[in-house]
């Protein structure tokens, strides 16, 4: 797992796996998170995206676009570095999320079944 996702207007939030940190491996994602949501549900759900520079969100169109249409759905928002404070609640989720996987845990012996329990606990 490498990113929180989350919704700040509710107590919304949701953590995938990655197999890999790529670019490649968030389309992925976000093609599935469209698929299994529906354009309508995806766009209210994820109106904007706060994310840090690292390549894994590089490419904008894979990830602010509907992968079918090309059309734009969302909007993504790079935020600096050591500024947590942009990303509003984003920063809380992580440290409730620390809290149930202590920073130095090794995400690589966790699936998505054992993220899923973790994230209930939050």
């Amino acid at each position: 797992m490498s990113n929180v996702l989350s919704k700040q207007e509710s107590e919304f939030i949701n953590a995938l796996t990655l197999n890999e940190k790529t670019s490649e491996n968030v389309t992925k994602i976000f093609i599935y998170l469209q698929e299994t949501l529906g354009r309508t549900l995806f766009k209210k759900l994820f109106r904007v995206i706060l994310t840090d520079r690292g390549l894994k969100f590089a490419n904008p169109n894979t990830t602010e676009k509907d992968y079918k249409t090309g059309r734009k759905i969302t909007n993504k928002f790079y935020c600096d570095s050591y500024a947590s404070y942009q990303k509003g609640s984003i920063e809380q989720n992580y440290e409730l999320i620390r809290y149930v996987i202590p920073k130095g845990h090794v995400f690589d012996n966790l699936n998505q079944n054992d993220i899923n329990l973790k994230r209930k606990l939050v």
